[in-house]
């Protein structure tokens, strides 16, 4: 717990060294086993390591903690190697800052067809129908996967488009979620 880490200068000391090791598995593992309250006492530690290694498991580790990710930890983690990139990639939430967005769509030029399907999906979620112009160009990618999952995306926004203009023009029907549900 954060009281037994703080009374014992030692046993600080000992976390300290496991999280900084140099080995992203290991330190990453031993965060991620910490107690919530420890982990949050140390996540400044945590956010440091994820901003400087860019590894997946110091992301994976960060969120399981439930540490809240800034704008520097997100670039850090979309400029990471591929695995850190997906990984970031589907983590994302509707709420983040421009500057993410922006390496996100940047993403969308990426080597991997792996990263450039994720980005896809990602700008599809976040963004919706505004990220239509960014996903066009995908549809002439060199890769037939990206081809046809940018196509599905499309698809899938022009269906649900349709469907909320549809029942839009139906009358008296309330287009949130608790109408859905009843």
């Amino acid at each position: 717990t954060p009281a037994e880490v703080a009374a014992s200068n030692e046993l600080r000391e000992t976390v300290m060294a496991l999280i900084s090791h140099e080995d992203d598995t290991l330190a990453a593992g031993i965060f991620n086993a910490l107690h919530v309250g420890t982990a949050r006492t140390l996540e400044s530690v945590g956010l440091q390591q994820l901003r400087t290694r860019k590894s997946r498991v110091w992301l994976r580790a960060l969120i399981a903690q439930g540490i809240a990710l800034g704008t520097e930890d997100w670039l850090a983690a979309l400029a990471g190697d591929n695995n850190t990139r997906l990984e970031a990639l589907r983590g994302l939430y509707k709420d983040v800052l421009p500057e993410v967005l922006t390496a996100v769509t940047a993403l969308l030029g990426d080597p991997s067809e792996y990263v450039r399907i994720e980005a896809s999906k990602t700008l599809a979620r976040i963004v919706g129908p505004d990220s239509v112009a960014s996903l066009l160009p995908l549809l002439q990618d060199e890769n037939e996967p990206v081809r046809t999952a940018v196509r599905e995306l499309l698809a899938q926004m022009r269906e649900e488009q349709e469907q909320r203009t549809f029942w839009a023009r139906v009358g008296d029907v309330e287009l949130t979620p608790a109408s859905a549900t009843a």
